[in-house]
């Protein structure tokens, strides 16, 4: 009695567990779901079951309940190498996969169907040199409305991975109507980003088809190294405004980007640059001597001769006051006082003048010059700090004078110098 109970235990456990399995499987392509194991029935998405499974020589597809005549188009992509396009073949219309597809399968009419590969060279979709045949297809039709596929490996690169989206289209528009994995959009609106794919990272024994993940595509301000299995924030100093990338872009000149996982760029401030070499995770203010009046820029412009800007972040210069100046090469930090025998009368300007025979200009950041007094000059080649008094013997009875007279002949001034009357000559 306990044998015949033992045994009817272990008959019912048999029975349960042939509706499940772990690949290898390789279902028969006739339309008939029931050599498919209860794990191989993958999503479900506008009342539609995706079935998916592989054996060492195939990749099997089930779609249930289509009539393709009637109901719409068809179409696979599939990731399994480098290379790729992330843009479906044009059918009346395109979309955007989360990934680089290399293969693809487009089916429609339920009596064609093409296999079709991404040329790198040429940058489009061609017909792939093998194409399933009709004993590899089995496409709903009518009363019988479930569909089965199988695609040789060796004829989409022999991969040992794949990344996968599947989905229906209308007949003749591009609005998708079921999408797998069900978290893409499908709403029958137009050309859509598909951002989540099924990912097989080993195409071997012992795994469970409804238990292979689905990955979502890197967000904007992230990207993947590692062929989408792990996001990383794009680092400070770049940027990634699109979904699904493998690189983040460097902040261009006069651009940064703070902090880490940024989806743009912004602009430096009038007052600060970044280089033109890019990456900059901040802008730096313009040093002393330059400014920059404008924002989003690579450089700062040097101070103008006459001109100077003090402190850092100068969004534009100053005019050196009257009685200063700043070199005509530029850079100033700050304008420096006119020396001792010259002036300058005017503002911004980068030089200043000698003073003049006949004139003097005392100490520092004069802005006129000052005449010689009677009995007293300085000489015609300028620059005097201070009159000479007229030596003995001489006189000059003007004021402003790079020169002076002579006494007559048989006059002096007795040894007195600064003479500035004719009559001190006796």
């Amino acid at each position: 009695m306990r044998k015949a109970a033992l045994l009817s235990i272990l008959m019912i456990i048999s029975i349960a567990g042939t509706g499940t399995a772990t690949t290898e499987t390789s279902p028969s392509i006739d339309g008939d779901f029931s050599d498919w194991d209860s794990d191989e029935d993958v999503q479900t998405d506008a009342g539609k079951t995706l079935y998916f499974t592989w054996d060492s020589n195939y990749i099997y597809i089930g779609w249930d309940g289509t009539n393709w005549a009637s109901d719409g188009d068809f179409f696979l992509y599939m990731d399994t190498g480098t290379g790729g396009s992330s843009t479906t073949k044009a059918w009346d219309g395109t979309h955007t996969l989360p990934f680089a597809a290399d293969y693809g399968l487009i089916a429609g009419g339920g009596d064609y169907h093409q296999l079709i590969d991404y040329n790198d060279a040429s940058s489009q979709w061609d017909n792939a040199a093998s194409n399933p045949g009709n004993s590899d297809v089995y496409w709903g039709w009518g009363s019988d409305d479930d569909t089965e596929i199988r695609i040789s490996r060796s004829d989409i690169g022999s991969p040992t991975s794949v990344s996968m989206v599947v989905y229906a289209q209308w007949e003749s528009a591009q609005n998708i109507w079921a999408s797998f994995p069900n978290q893409n959009p499908a709403s029958g609106s137009g050309s859509e980003t598909l951002t989540h794919y099924f990912r097989v990272t080993s195409l071997t024994s012992g795994i469970a088809p409804d238990a292979i993940p689905v990955k979502e595509n890197c967000a904007a301000g992230q990207y993947s190294t590692d062929n989408f299995e792990s996001c990383t924030p794009c680092p400070a100093g770049s940027f990634q405004p699109y979904t699904g990338k493998s690189w983040c872009t460097t902040a261009w000149g006069g651009q940064y980007a703070t902090g880490t996982g940024n989806t743009g760029q912004s602009a430096c401030a009038a007052g600060s640059y970044s280089p033109t070499s890019g990456g900059a995770s901040a802008c730096t203010p313009c040093e002393a001597g330059k400014f920059q009046p404008s924002g989003a820029k690579s450089y700062c412009t040097l101070a103008w001769g006459g001109q100077y800007a003090t402190g850092t972040g100068n969004t534009g210069t100053t005019d050196c006051v009257a009685g200063e100046h700043s070199p005509s090469s530029g850079g100033a930090s700050a304008c420096t006082p006119c020396p001792a025998g010259t002036f300058q009368p005017s503002a911004g300007k980068a030089w200043c003048r000698l003073a003049e025979g006949g004139q003097y200009a005392s100490g520092t950041g004069n802005t006129a010059q000052s005449p010689c007094a009677a009995g007293s000059y300085s000489p015609s080649s300028g620059g005097a700090t201070s009159c000479t008094a007229v030596p003995a013997d001489n006189y000059q009875d003007q004021a402003g004078m790079s020169w002076y007279h002579a006494c007559p002949s048989g006059t002096s001034t007795s040894g007195v110098t600064g003479s500035d009357e004719a009559s001190d000559c006796a």
